[in-house]
């Protein structure tokens, strides 16, 4: 005799089995493996000692209404990385400095790591910068996260247009676009161009 069926299809192959929803946090509204009482881990602890969420200050309305996503940040990384930011001429970054004084931003979501600080305002405001591209800092102030005080280049231009005295002795222009060549430059012990029309320039003014 035949084992007894229900009477409904087998749940084997179904497309119509409800899929889990993932846990998100109702505070920080990251997703995270372990939910106690609706927060993650580190909300709940910071609730537990009285902590509370940390708020972050609103963004200007200025920047909400260029605001592009990042992908792999968390829902508050705008506002995080705008609370680091002293706005002026130069953006300055206040956050934490890596590297060669360049500011540096957590994204927000675990296993995510970090990113630059330079890179994610301009990744938020203009767009994505592509992975063979360099962020040029026409500024030269590495603390500097001012979309308008960059542009994004190829290597050999980012490297051409660097600080470095190897770099200095291959330019055939100077900082303000003068030539360096023949009557319009000078070479120092140092090895290095000297722009005669800028010098003449401070020179008269002082």
């Amino acid at each position: 005799m035949s084992e007894a069926t229900s009477g409904g299809p087998s749940a084997e192959g179904r497309d119509d089995i409800p899929v889990p929803a993932p846990k998100v946090c109702s505070e920080c509204g990251r997703p995270a493996k372990r939910i106690t009482r609706t927060k993650c881990n580190a909300c709940y602890e910071r609730a537990r000692h009285g902590k509370g969420l940390r708020k972050w200050p609103p963004l200007p309305p200025e920047i909400t209404d260029l605001l592009l996503p990042v992908p792999g940040t968390s829902q508050t990384f705008a506002r995080r990385v705008f609370s680091y930011v002293d706005f002026g001429d130069c953006w300055e970054w206040t956050g934490t400095l890596g590297a060669y004084g360049y500011g540096v931003i957590g994204r927000g979501v675990r296993g995510s790591g970090n990113m630059p600080a330079h890179h994610a305002v301009w990744e938020m405001l203009v767009g994505p910068i592509p992975a063979e591209m360099n962020y040029d800092h026409l500024c030269k102030n590495h603390a500097c996260v001012n979309p308008d005080h960059a542009e994004i280049v190829t290597p050999a231009v980012n490297t051409s247009r660097g600080w470095r005295p190897k770099m200095f002795k291959a330019r055939m222009v100077c900082e303000f676009g003068h030539p360096l060549d023949g009557r319009r430059r000078s070479k120092k012990r140092d090895g290095q161009r000297h722009c005669k029309t800028c010098n003449r320039e401070r020179m008269r003014a002082a």
